[in-house]
């Protein structure tokens, strides 16, 4: 008589992703600081799945290569795996984690190094210290447990993913700091490991395929500079060319080359780009030096945006699943799809993704973007960083919301100067997503579902506001209406906009006592009342008159006459963002009110800024 087949799930969690990511000082670092850990995954899912064997990963699903060949270097898979393990040997997970390890070290090390020891003792032992650094660096959390325990609850997903994170609190251990660090020789020397090469395989189609000057196998990682330009490159490849050699005339090529071997054919690349000597030059010859670019070059040129992104709701599209494996693979292939037409849309806008796992994204992008004509006979367009938010927003929608109605995404950004450090960049686009966008609980168009942004200037100073989906579109429809207003001299339209936020914030008293005068409903919700629902139907209450009585007093001279049609659209956002009432809720009784005049002149200035028509960077 045979007995009944024993059904465990298994899962499991995999870091430290943080810290790592923490030591990551240049754009390539943090690539490779987050693919490591994707490329680590990669390993777990290939090893685990084997329906064959009674082995079925439940998640997380790779994108479909065949509808989406090109993911453009993105490390598309998350930290968590889920799997359904049928009389599965007892060892079967501790062998495939130590494997997936002795394959990370392999991708880690240098091309060139021999698979086999070498027969030097001193180098013997390296090769030691460095396969026992990986054991001991990365950290695999996993459990397994019986199908019946797992799915007495009703939620198999909810139960794996609450055992998990209680394991997640375990730290990677030394009991001595190891004498070579193997993670800092990848950081620091990416394209020597096999990882890069994996990853970063060059591609026709990648928006960075030609200003990188991708050589080989392999495409090189742009640098802040070259993220913050590539509009100009696409508006004049010959001049910004240029431009790049003569800022490496000086440097000494051989000092900066990576060199990597595979089946004796070596291949270098020429980091000289990557330098701050480089980059500094690049500017002063862009902004200070006759070139046809130079009118063309714009403050902005000099900041890129690090853009994190998270799905809201995601817990309640769990809840729905329920103890079916099918619907959970179903889910799984959903966010697959939304990762794999995120990277595309990001690579169409002239973006770089780091990181695509499913409703979770991390990548930099030109605060804007130029698409020239092409033959199917598309007109030119110019976009914004906030365009491209709005279109990964419509492919969210399409691809997941659709299928799970309460599930929505919010974002965190960062537009920062080129010379500011990277790491604190990234934190601090992080908090804007996980401590302010997905806080926020807005009066009129409920919770989460929004974008936080700060703009870090050269100077140190900063500003930053928060939007809902209304407020996006508002700003994306008024900038190109400023565009358009301005036609041929885009100067009217940018003169009026800066004169108007100079006159708004000099009479800031007037404004906010003219605004006080809201509806009681409103200010109640403003100060506290952040459980309340959304309000439908009749609309959200209109702002006080007297503001835009305010505004026509002090713009009604005969030489505002020529700018009625700018202060009209100005105005009608403005009604727009005075309607707008929200809090940031943390739900253990914190609770930041939204200041509706203070985030109008955030907004107004982030318009300003990315629209400004400016010869140099004088702020």
């Amino acid at each position: 008589m045979t007995s009944e087949p024993t059904t465990y799930y298994l899962a499991v969690s995999i870091g430290p992703i943080y810290d790592t990511i923490q030591q990551a000082r240049k754009t390539r670092e943090l690539w490779t600081a987050s693919y490591l850990f994707s490329f680590l995954m990669e390993q777990l899912v290939d090893l685990v799945h084997d329906p064959g064997a009674n082995r079925t990963v439940l998640a997380p699903i790779p994108p479909d290569l065949k509808r989406f060949p090109e993911l453009y270097g993105a490390g598309v898979y998350p930290d968590r795996l889920y799997a359904a393990l049928v009389d599965t040997p007892t060892d079967f997970v501790e062998k495939t984690i130590a494997t997936a390890l002795r394959r990370v070290e392999r991708q880690c090390r240098a091309y060139g190094t021999p698979d086999g020891y070498p027969n030097d003792e001193q180098a013997f032992q390296v090769e030691v210290q460095r396969e026992k650094f990986w054991e001991r660096y990365l950290r695999v959390a996993f459990f397994t447990v019986p199908a019946s325990t797992a799915e007495a609850g009703g939620n198999l997903l909810k139960y794996l993913n609450d055992r998990l994170d209680t394991l997640e609190l375990q730290p990677s251990y030394f009991a001595s700091e190891p004498a070579a660090n193997p993670l800092l020789h990848l950081l620091n020397h990416p394209y020597r490991s096999r990882l890069a090469r994996q990853g970063l395989r060059a591609s026709d189609t990648s928006a960075y395929a030609r200003i990188t000057d991708s050589v080989g196998k392999i495409e090189r990682f742009p640098s802040t500079s070259e993220i913050a330009t590539v509009e100009l490159f696409r508006r004049d490849e010959q001049t910004y060319r240029m431009l790049q050699q003569t800022a490496v005339a000086g440097l000494n090529e051989q000092d900066y080359n990576e060199t990597t071997s595979e089946d004796s054919s070596e291949l270098k690349i020429d980091l000289r780009r990557d330098t701050d000597q480089a980059i500094q030059k690049f500017y002063e010859l862009l902004f200070g030096t006759p070139n046809p670019l130079r009118k063309k070059a714009q403050p902005y040129h000099k900041y890129f945006c690090i853009l994190h992104a998270d799905g809201d709701s995601i817990g309640e599209a769990i809840k729905s699943l329920g103890n079916e494996t099918q619907k959970i693979t179903q889910f799984s292939e959903r966010l697959a799809d939304f990762a794999a037409a995120a990277t595309q849309q990001i690579n169409a806008y002239g973006g770089k993704p780091v990181y695509i796992g499913g409703d979770d994204l991390v990548l930099f992008a030109p605060v804007a973007s130029y698409m020239p004509a092409n033959e199917s006979g598309e007109a030119a367009v110019k976009n914004t960083v906030f365009d491209l938010i709005a279109q990964l927003r419509e492919i969210f929608g399409r691809t997941v919301t659709a299928h799970y109605p309460k599930t929505t995404i919010s974002f965190g950004i960062t537009l920062t100067y080129y010379k500011f450090p990277l790491f604190e960049a990234r934190d601090e686009s992080y908090r804007q997503l996980f401590y302010r966008a997905k806080l926020l609980k807005w009066q009129h168009s409920g919770k989460k579902n929004s974008v936080g942004f700060r703009l870090l200037k050269h100077s140190g100073s900063y500003f930053e506001g928060v939007m809902d989906n209304d407020l996006l579109e508002g700003l994306n429809s008024l900038v190109k209406e400023l565009r358009k207003i301005g036609g041929t001299n885009r100067n009217e339209a940018v003169d009026f906009l800066s004169s108007f936020i100079f006159k708004l914030r000099d009479l800031e008293e007037l404004v906010n006592i003219s605004l006080a005068e809201q509806s009681a409903e409103s200010l109640a919700f403003a100060r506290g009342a952040a459980d309340l629902e959304p309000q439908p139907a009749e609309g959200p209450p209109e702002p006080a008159d007297s503001f835009f009585h305010l505004v026509e007093n002090f713009f009604n001279e005969p030489v505002h006459k020529r700018y009625e049609a700018q202060r009209t659209a100005v105005s009608r956002f403005a009604r727009l963002c005075f309607s707008s009432s929200g809090v940031i809720d943390d739900d253990y009784g914190q609770v930041e009110e939204i200041s509706v005049t203070d985030n109008f002149y955030a907004l107004l200035r982030l318009m300003d800024f990315m629209t400004t028509q400016k010869s140099s960077d004088d702020e």
